[in-house]
């Protein structure tokens, strides 16, 4: 995917880059950088079942959960692995619907892929887009209901592929609850990636509010749940590196990871603004790694990527991410829709 981003910079990093140990993917187990006991510990493989990626995109089915029979429990097993998973998902979607009360649920037909971490075990962080029109769609049909009141149809799995998390069958005080996110009213329509005008303040609001904060009472991650710590730091030499579940990773010519596997690239720092708590870097990202922090080799958090360009020319690869202050981001929500009421 490409989104075109205009931001205001405040911090620039570097113009000579650092020289890449290598270009694509590799495989996290085959690294030995200080981030790998927090990537392999707390970052996770999301499948979203109330996915709908494109903004014409609308639900197969519109179900009224009170005129239909609770589901048979055995048939809201998800598969152990998520190798295994099937294509159908409709009986998870009804049930989570059901847990959290929402009477007019809509049944997407699109099963997607994306990364999240955690902070801790019970708090993740992953990008709204994945989940963006699912809002939309339900808050259309349930008005009485709120962005910040909902939790999406979602499988969460570890890094040997284990089920860590079923969104219809975990207990309703353990299930992840929407603790951070930007509920302007403006954002409440369907979208595609880069539907706003380029450069607009609509679209940078689109961009710096593509983060989303789940908790839970209950540890999710397991065994060795890890703190994470955020910078806003520029380093001229640092390296950076997007460990995540990216999918297609046997990419211009490095490791052979197909799959399901935690790889990661590596990039170097492009530009940081605290502005819109923007950041850039030269690292290559696919859909599936939609999520995964930005962070440096020791483990310090730049932000979350949820956009960019994967190249097969280091030099043209981009990642976009958002930094993870919530006061910023609130005050950079504020300011843009004041540019937005003012036409710009």
């Amino acid at each position: 995917m490409k989104i075109f981003f205009a931001f205001v910079i405040t911090v620039l990093a570097h113009n000579s880059h650092a020289q890449q140990d290598w270009l694509g993917f590799r495989r996290v187990s085959e690294l030995n950088y200080q981030f790998k006991a927090y990537a392999e510990n707390s970052i996770v493989q999301l499948v979203n079942l109330g996915a709908s990626p494109a903004a014409d995109a609308v639900p197969i089915k519109v179900i009224d959960v009170d005129a239909t029979p609770v589901t048979n429990r055995a048939l809201l097993q998800a598969p152990a692995s998520v190798r295994d998973y099937p294509l159908s998902s409709e009986s998870i979607q009804i049930e989570t619907c059901r847990k959290q009360g929402i009477k007019m649920c809509p049944i997407m037909g699109t099963v997607t892929n994306s990364t999240g971490f955690f902070d801790n075990g019970k708090i993740m962080y992953t990008c709204r887009h994945s989940y963006h029109n699912w809002f939309v769609h339900v808050l259309e049909r349930n008005p009485h209901l709120t962005i910040d009141k909902l939790s999406p149809p979602i499988l969460i799995y570890n890094k040997d592929g284990a089920l860590l998390y079923n969104s219809a069958t975990v207990s309703g005080e353990n299930m992840l609850s929407l603790t951070f996110v930007n509920p302007a009213s403006q954002l409440m329509r369907l979208r595609d990636n880069g539907s706003a005008i380029h450069g607009s303040a609509e679209q940078r609001l689109e961009q710096t509010s593509d983060i989303v904060e789940f908790t839970s009472r209950a540890n999710i991650v397991l065994p060795q749940p890890v703190t994470f710590v955020t910078t806003v730091a520029v380093d001229a030499d640092v390296h950076t590196y997007t460990p995540g579940y990216p999918g297609r990773t046997s990419m211009f010519g490095s490791t052979d990871a197909r799959g399901f596997e935690l790889v990661t690239s590596q990039g170097w720092l492009g530009l940081m603004s605290i502005v819109d708590w923007s950041v850039g870097t030269s690292n290559a990202i696919d859909s599936g790694g939609s999520g995964s922090p930005i962070l440096d080799e020791q483990g310090r958090v730049y932000g979350i990527a949820c956009a960019g360009t994967p190249s097969q020319n280091s030099d043209e690869s981009d990642t976009i991410g958002v930094i993870i202050n919530k006061p910023g981001l609130v005050d950079s929500w504020k300011f843009l829709l004041r540019q937005m009421e003012r036409g710009l």
